[in-house]
């Protein structure tokens, strides 16, 4: 299906802007460490990441250097002022982190580290950091031990932020619009709702459901049912307070395996910028995470 873009006049700051944005951080200082600890410096699956056609077109083969990360340190510091004018999304902050620790995962493993990667890595816990007004991220010893529970705090506190599904959604490569959690509906309404289509999840007894209610501006409810009919979930497919869904198609094909965070769904949605992708991320449970919407 072709999807005719239509272009908003809203202004975007360009990506390189927004990636280094630090006016709007603090959100970071609300996670503390104590959470997912673990011994292991194993990482936390980077599949949900990866899905994104923005982060294909980053350079995430190569492993960075401490010289990139040096750059990226004196950039957040030089523009630490300037772009605290700039009003942008707290998402740009937040997605620095998977695709910087994706190219420094050479790092976390059970071994002992070359001068170099504790460099590498000193530099990284800098720049963290620095970015999450976190000082307690940062490696300041040099010795193997020191290293290593260092980068297990930097493991841990990602972990962390991979389990809350806000801060997940933030830390996805997108310029889609989102993330959004849809509208709760009135209990007393389900039975009134009009089943429009539905696709099996595979491996599993429950459906990705379309309904509508007509009761409303926004008519479209999405939702995943149990093949016995109990729904484990349904809200309003809103695109709130960006722009207004008109209505909603399955894209049948589009239902991929998330490894370690459960499934990402594809729609397409009529909403107030044209018919645009959407894609639906549900969790291991079959419960929502949240959705983008193209723009």
């Amino acid at each position: 299906m072709k999807i005719q873009k239509h272009k908003s006049k809203r202004v975007r700051v360009s990506m390189i802007s927004l990636l280094f944005c630090i006016g709007l951080t603090q959100l970071f200082s609300q996670y503390s460490l104590s959470v997912t600890q673990r011994e292991t410096l194993d990482l936390p699956p980077f599949s949900i990441f990866k899905s994104s056609k923005v982060w294909r077109l980053m350079n995430t083969s190569s492993s960075i250097n401490a010289g990139e990360i040096d750059k990226l340190i004196s950039k957040l510091k030089d523009n630490s002022e300037n772009m605290k004018q700039i009003e942008v999304t707290t998402r740009s902050s937040f997605q620095l982190v998977p695709l910087l620790l994706f190219r420094a995962r050479n790092l976390f493993s059970e071994r002992r580290w070359t001068n170099e990667e504790i460099e590498q890595g000193r530099k990284l816990s800098e720049f963290f950091a620095l970015l999450a007004h976190k000082p307690e991220l940062r490696i300041e010893k040099r010795d193997q031990s020191s290293f290593r529970e260092g980068l297990l705090r930097i493991r841990n506190w990602f972990a962390t932020l991979c389990e809350d599904n806000q801060i997940l959604g933030m830390m996805i490569l997108t310029t889609d619009d989102g993330p959004f959690f849809g509208k709760e509906i009135n209990g007393e309404l389900v039975s009134r709702l009009i089943k429009l289509d539905s696709v099996s999840i595979p491996g599993r007894a429950a459906d990705l459901v379309l309904m509508a209610d007509k009761t409303q501006v926004e008519t479209v409810i999405i939702g995943v049912v149990k093949h016995d009919g109990a729904p484990i979930w349904l809200k309003r497919f809103s695109g709130a307070p960006r722009g207004e869904i008109k209505g909603a198609s399955l894209v049948r094909e589009d239902i991929i395996r998330l490894e370690g965070y459960g499934y990402r769904c594809g729609l397409i949605a009529d909403w107030t910028y044209g018919n645009e992708y959407s894609h639906i991320y549900i969790d291991e449970s079959l419960k929502l995470r949240f959705y983008f919407i193209s723009w």
